[in-house]
């Protein structure tokens, strides 16, 4: 064993950092009850929280590792000496550190516990020191004492000296384990009940461990089993001459390696011989020798013999039936009656395939002359074996012949669905089937080219070329051509006629109409659609023409009306805006005096209401003169009380004072305590005599003050009165003006409406006359727009009755605006906006 340092504990060492911080936790919380106890509160919470985070700190940052077990060993002593400081050295909390001293030999590592005693070492030296001077830190209940302290320091080095022994002695077995004991023993439990499948682990260079040697052991076993797996696997496979490799292994697991290769090349040898004369037996030579095997090996001697002569005889009586046959006999069989057993059966079998190769020659020819008379549904027998070999190629050729066709039928039934591109698949055929196959595909890709020739054509057509090149295709094909050209000829006519439409259109001659005689079938109704089009256009415009002229001549006389009308109504606008403009003024000065009226109003009912205020004001300090008068008088038996007070106070210092003197030297103190008593007693009494003689002053001044606050509060409602009187009489005032104000304000309304009316009835009439004009304008730019369509004599004369129907028209609507008019001068002024509108 030269290495004593690995650390595979250390995973350990992270269970045993669990449970010590569980104890730090613990050891906080007895020095917290501790401190609850005799009120140690500074030591517990400056020592004890500090020595307990830290170790935990590093248990959460550094498990397992050697820093964090020492740094719990050292709070482990820190905790020591808390309790002995808290318990003023109290020989029982001593024990504490032999018991903390053994529990860190859980971590199977000498250094914490060196650490800790390291530790402790010091901190009784320094407290033995410390516990001399009086400095308030103990180490012993009855005081510094070296004897003990030299005990007690014995005691604990003997002690972390057999720790560190057993922790040094812990590792090591540890370290020869290898692992933890329970662990180690299912895992050499398991090895010893042939479970090679057991993972054992070992930490980074152990190699002297129990764990590690049985893990060895499971590696040389494995690999002794692998390789004999493995040679089985190869030898079934039929490589025999695989054997086990054994250069990786030594000892007796080499033995047994070369053991078993071996017994196999044993029995390798064996069935090599034997195999030799039946190969020979299989290449015709049966007078091959064969070494006569000893022992129970002998059976497979006079077996191969046995095997010579059956199969010797065998084949003499096959050659017989072969002469036979060859001769044309047949019907020749083997004489099954000479041989026993198997060979007989294998007689009984020769017979049967004779039998069965000449009736399966008759079902083929029968099969054949089928498929030759294209009957590919026939079905032959189904014959076992490698006979199936026959079944197998007819069936191939007939799949072939049956292929080709379901080929010429698919592809015809994608041609009907529109998968135009769809063609044979030569190549999965051979042979002169391929070549059906492409001749076939050939035929449908000369009549796809001409369809995508002659549809590329029509594309062009159908794009606005109607000149686009189609090649003359040969023989009865020249039917597309003629097809395509027919097309090409009725487009054409069909595009002229529309290009002829649409230069007379632009010439405004739109009574030119294309000719139908030139069209057949759709074209003409193409082009008797495009002139019924025409006509219902032309229709409109020809009435519009007509109406424009007649709207000219009418939007002209309204133009003349309106303008008549609107200065008419200018002139009242103006008359009703200087009476609107009088009443205003007379408003406003109405208006101004119910104002001055209301205000004087609100003055006198704020005065009387200011009075009233003043009333209640000098009732209130009436009242509250009287409660401070009275307050006055307790206040002056107060201070008569507190004149009383100082006064016994004033006895009892005196008595005091006798008593300090009866006491002599020890009543000193108290003597002067009972002077400084008795002069305050005596400032007091002053200071409540002063008191009183203000409050009595006090006292008769606001008696009289609240006499003439009561004067003052019957003055007040008299004035009271007298306010009240003059706003009742300014209120009737003020209401007469606004009843006043409102009726002028009424009638200033009405005119202002008056006047708002006519305004807008001006402001129609303008509006009115500007969209006459407007309509005169755009009836002459309309007229202007349509005379440039060129119409004949008829529309002329439509044209000129319908402008003598709008004249007469206008003339009766004329006639009754008239009539109408004194009607709307007599009209209301108040006039709503609806008949406005209607007008």
């Amino acid at each position: 064993m030269k290495n004593n340092t690995l650390t595979f504990v250390d995973p350990q060492a992270v269970k045993a950092d669990r449970l010590m911080g569980f104890t730090l936790a613990l050891l906080l919380l007895v020095s917290m009850g501790i401190a609850a106890t005799n009120g140690t509160w500074f030591e517990a919470l400056a020592v004890g929280l500090p020595a307990a985070v830290l170790p935990w700190l590093l248990i959460r940052v550094m498990p397992g590792s050697v820093q964090t077990r020492i740094s719990v060993g050292i709070a482990f002593m820190v905790f020591s000496a808390l309790a002995i400081q808290q318990t003023h050295g109290m020989i029982e909390a001593h024990f504490a550190i032999f018991i903390l001293l053994a529990f860190l030999l859980y971590y199977r590592d000498w250094k914490p516990i060196l650490a800790a005693a390291l530790v402790i070492a010091v901190h009784h030296v320094a407290f033995n020191f410390l516990q001399a001077g009086n400095t308030g830190f103990y180490i012993f209940a009855l005081g510094p004492n070296l004897h003990v302290l030299i005990i007690h320091a014995l005691s604990v080095v003997f002690e972390a000296a057999l720790l560190i022994l057993m922790a040094i002695n812990l590792r090591n077995e540890a370290n020869m384990i290898g692992g933890e004991p329970k662990v180690v023993m299912e895992m050499a439990r398991r090895v010893a009940n042939g479970d090679l499948s057991v993972e054992i682990e070992t930490q980074t260079g152990d190699t002297f461990s129990v764990n590690a040697a049985l893990k060895e052991m499971v590696n040389n076993l494995s690999s002794l089993v692998n390789n004999m797996q493995h040679m089985s696997a190869e030898h079934d496979k039929g490589h025999i001459n695989e054997v086990v490799n054994t250069s990786t292994f030594s000892g007796s697991f080499k033995e047994v390696a070369q053991g078993v290769n071996a017994m196999v090349a044993g029995h390798i040898d064996l069935n090599r011989q034997a195999m030799a004369v039946v190969k020979a037996f299989g290449e015709g030579n049966f007078d091959a020798p064969l070494t006569k095997f000893s022992g129970q090996q002998s059976y497979v001697s006079e077996t191969v013999e046995q095997v010579r002569s059956n199969i010797k005889n065998f084949v003499a009586e096959m050659q017989s039936m072969s002469v036979a046959h060859d001769a044309g006999d047949i019907d020749v069989r083997m004489e099954e009656d000479k041989f026993i057993g198997t060979y007989r059966e294998m007689a009984n079998g020769v017979n049967a395939m004779v039998g069965g190769h000449v009736q399966e020659k008759d079902q083929m020819i029968q099969l054949i002359r089928a498929l030759g008379d294209g009957d590919f549904e026939v079905q032959m027998k189904q014959f076992p074996g490698k006979k199936a070999e026959i079944n197998k190629n007819l069936d191939r050729l007939n799949g072939k012949l049956k292929g080709i066709v379901d080929s010429v039928k698919w592809v015809t039934a994608e041609h009907e669905q529109g998968n135009i591109d769809m063609s044979l698949h030569a190549h999965m055929f051979k042979g002169g089937f391929a070549e059906i196959a492409s001749s076939v595909n050939k035929i449908v890709g000369g009549q796809l080219e001409l369809t995508e020739k002659a549809l590329a054509c029509v594309k062009e057509f159908g794009e606005g070329n109607f000149d686009a090149p189609l090649e003359t295709f040969p023989g009865k094909k020249v039917f597309v051509n003629e097809a395509i050209e027919q097309v090409r000829a009725n487009l054409k006519a069909l595009n002229e006629d529309a290009q002829m439409l649409a230069d007379a259109a632009r010439e405004g001659r739109v009574m030119v109409r294309a000719s139908t005689d030139r069209h057949l079938g759709d074209y003409r109704k193409i082009v008797i659609g495009m002139n019924e089009t025409l006509e219902m256009i032309v229709k409109p415009i020809v009435t519009v023409k007509q109406s424009a002229e007649a709207i000219n001549t009418a939007a002209k006389e309204i133009a003349q009306g309106n303008a008549d009308l609107s200065r008419r109504t200018e002139d009242q606008a103006a008359s009703l805006e200087r009476t609107a403009s009088s009443m205003d003024q007379l408003s406003s000065t109405v208006k101004q005096n119910a104002d001055n009226a209301r205000q004087a109003n609100q003055l006198a009912i704020a005065a009387s209401g200011v009075a009233v205020k003043g009333g209640d004001a000098v009732g209130d300090v009436v009242s509250t003169m009287s409660a401070i008068n009275s307050s006055a008088k307790k206040i002056e038996d107060i201070i008569s009380v507190i004149d009383g007070i100082a006064f016994q106070t004033n006895i009892l210092a005196l008595n005091a004072a006798v008593e300090a003197a009866r006491a002599g030297e020890q009543g000193r103190g108290f003597a002067v305590v009972a002077a400084e008593v008795r002069n305050l007693a005596q400032r007091s009494a002053s200071a409540a005599k002063e008191i009183k003689e203000l409050i009595s002053d006090s006292v008769s001044k606001t008696a009289e003050g609240t006499r003439q606050v009561e004067m003052a509060g019957q003055t007040m409602q008299e004035i009271v009165s007298s306010v009240k009187r003059v706003t009742d009489i300014i209120g009737e005032i003020a209401a007469a003006s606004g009843e006043q104000s409102t009726g002028i304000a009424q009638i200033n309304e009405a005119i202002m409406k008056m006047d708002d009316v006519t305004q807008q009835n001006t402001a129609l009439v303008e509006e009115a006359a500007a969209a006459a004009e407007s309509l005169m304008e755009q009836s002459e730019e309309m007229t202007a727009v349509v005379s440039v369509f060129q119409l004949d004599n008829n529309s002329q004369k439509t044209a000129h009755k319908v402008s003598l129907a709008t004249k007469k028209h206008i003339n009766t609507t004329q006639t009754k605006n008239d009539k109408k008019e004194s009607a709307v001068r007599t009209a209301k002024t108040g006039t709503h906006d609806s008949e406005w509108e209607e007008f």
